[in-house]
């Protein structure tokens, strides 16, 4: 991240002096985990009623409130909600809706991602079944806390958008507490202005100028799984403050389940490790500095896996590309169709970008791409087969790193510049597919040249009429799908 120089024997006196120092102290991030955020959190609250409830914002929420519900001692449940991500760009947040029924939307959003009405119902069905599946998941073990004339402490693990958090005051709000405060451990500035009178209170530890992702603060963000905070909502409902009044008893018969009958009476069973109906994660990722290889700066991406996936692809962009890039998100929609997860990681640090030199230093990326697939198998999906999807001068990164990768399972380039990795070729035991516009002929003769040199089961296809970047109608579509129905048929039997 960027940061300014200041003398140290100048007085701390803003927010942005603040946040240089905890960044001097620690080495670069503002929390080592969601824990310590929450106990940082605790320390800014100062002293909280015995009758407060903590409500946490499933589920990187649950670890950060949990740390503040124990420092008081006082009850913890959650407002269970869920954002609306953009059509293409599930990560951005457009709207959410939570349990009662509650929806917000931003209007602005909407407008600027050109959201129609019919897109904007088809994603509220599909979310509000997803609250209701996990209104079963969470509410079957744990009934929710009565919170009327109370005073109530919405906690999530930082705000982006801020619509998950907005929900939320909404439905804390139609129980009619006595007072409702937003605590976060980070934000960006200004974050308190979207949200008028939802709230009566906002706080937050750090509001940094350069903040792009709640992730790029903490050394440690890793998904947090289901069965986690499951056990930590458990352990504080049994180890903390008297939670008052249950909205319902705990001995009542569990709530019907949404979906499968299979699973209706035996939610830990749902909620277990590894269960394909565990998935559908939407979340942010965190790549620390020395894992990547960085100067001290993590590298900042998405993971979208939708239930059932049988494998993730790891995008891995070429000059000019990065996890916001609408074509990458558009191929992403389509893979996440066909059942297959994806993780988009910008390969390159806040500072790295500003050097155009780097996006072209094919072993750098290639290094980058090896860490991305170490974190990801260190999360719940980690057993799940891994893939790569490069593009241009990705390509050739994702072609190094697969070289030196045996558990890679395959690799699809698009319009690659696989002369960049002519040494690796060679070295590869995986089967590649390339794939090149009929128009890109410089590009297209080099992958037709580099086919002698890849493994037995390897393929080139041609899309007829496309250029380099597949811009032209229906092009870059026939390129996911081609991808898609390549990666399934190339995942471990």
């Amino acid at each position: 991240m960027l940061r300014r120089t200041r003398h140290r024997d100048e007085p701390t006196t803003t927010e942005e002096d603040r946040v240089e120092d905890r960044l001097d102290e620690t080495g670069g991030w503002l929390f080592t985990d969601r824990a310590e955020a929450g106990e940082l959190l605790a320390d800014r609250l100062g002293a909280l009623d015995p009758n407060t409830v903590v409500v946490a914002i499933p589920r990187g929420g649950v670890p950060v409130a949990a740390a503040v519900a124990r420092r008081f001692g006082i009850a913890l449940d959650v407002a269970i909600v869920r954002k609306l991500g953009a059509p293409g760009r599930r990560e951005l947040a457009i709207g959410a809706v939570g349990e009662g029924g509650i929806t917000v939307i931003s209007e602005q959003m909407t407008r600027q991602f050109g959201v129609s009405a019919d897109q904007l119902r088809d994603l509220e069905r599909h979310e509000r079944a997803e609250v209701q599946q996990r209104e079963y998941q969470i509410r079957s073990v744990l009934p929710p806390i009565g919170l009327t004339g109370r005073s109530v402490v919405i906690v999530d693990d930082g705000v982006a958008t801020g619509s998950t958090l907005l929900a939320a005051c909404r439905v804390v709000r139609a129980h009619a507490p006595s007072r409702i405060t937003v605590a976060v451990p980070v934000a960006p500035p200004g974050w308190k202005l979207g949200f008028g009178d939802a709230a009566d209170a906002y706080l937050s530890c750090y509001t940094p100028e350069d903040f792009m992702a709640v992730g790029q603060w903490y050394r440690d963000f890793p998904a947090v799984a289901d069965a986690e905070m499951l056990r930590d909502l458990t352990e504080a409902r049994a180890t903390m403050g008297s939670p008052g009044d249950l909205v319902m008893s705990a001995e009542m018969e569990r709530p019907e389940h949404p979906g499968n009958p299979d699973v209706a009476g035996n939610p830990v069973a749902v909620l277990g490790h590894g269960s394909a109906a565990e998935y559908d994660l939407d979340i942010e990722i965190t790549i620390k500095a020395e894992h990547a290889g960085t100067d001290g700066e993590p590298l900042i991406g998405w993971l979208n896996v939708p239930a059932g996936a049988t494998g993730v692809v790891v995008f891995v962009h070429g000059s000019g590309s990065g996890r916001m890039s609408p074509r990458n998100h558009s191929v992403a929609e389509v893979f996440h169709r066909h059942g297959i997860g994806t993780v988009l990681v910008d390969l390159l640090s806040m500072t790295e970008q500003a050097d155009a030199e780097r996006s072209f230093d094919i072993a750098l990326l290639a290094d980058r791409t090896a860490a991305i697939c170490a974190h990801l198998r260190s999360t719940e999906v980690g057993h799940l087969p891994i893939a790569l999807f490069g593009g241009s001068t990705g390509a050739a990164a994702a072609l190094r790193a697969t070289a030196d990768d045996p558990a890679i399972t395959t690799v699809v380039s698009r319009g690659g510049r696989v002369d960049l990795a002519a040494d690796q070729l060679r070295d590869l035991a995986q089967p590649v597919l390339m794939i090149v516009g009929g128009h890109d002929e410089w590009v297209l003769t080099i992958n037709q040249k580099a086919m002698d040199a890849l493994p037995d089961g390897s393929d080139l296809v041609v899309v007829p009429g496309a250029s380099h970047l597949f811009s032209e109608p229906g092009a870059l579509e026939r390129v996911a799908n081609t991808a898609a129905n390549w990666f399934l048929g190339h995942w471990p039997r």
